[in-house]
């Protein structure tokens, strides 16, 4: 697997994460921006990196790895943050 994809992956979950954390520190959205981060940061990152033409046709198996590379990755910036 290409390993600078990964890099790229990493770093824009991480800036998803970090301001999801920041957005968590509001009493009344903070179910909200959890559920965000559970449900949906993984699909948004590659969604945003498929409209930029950075991820060609990926199989299964590398959208389970760089789906679970962007879940991890946001999650703990999102914990560092909070």
């Amino acid at each position: 697997m290409n390993q600078l994809l990964m890099k790229q992956i990493a770093i824009l979950s991480a800036i998803l994460g970090g301001i999801l954390g920041v957005i968590t520190l509001i009493p009344f959205i903070k179910t909200f921006s959890f559920m965000a981060l559970i449900l949906c940061v993984s699909t948004i990152v590659l969604v945003y990196m498929k409209k930029n033409d950075a991820i060609g046709i990926i199989n299964t198996r590398e959208g389970a790895v760089f789906g679970a590379i962007s879940g991890f990755v946001s999650f703990i910036a999102f914990s560092i943050v909070f």
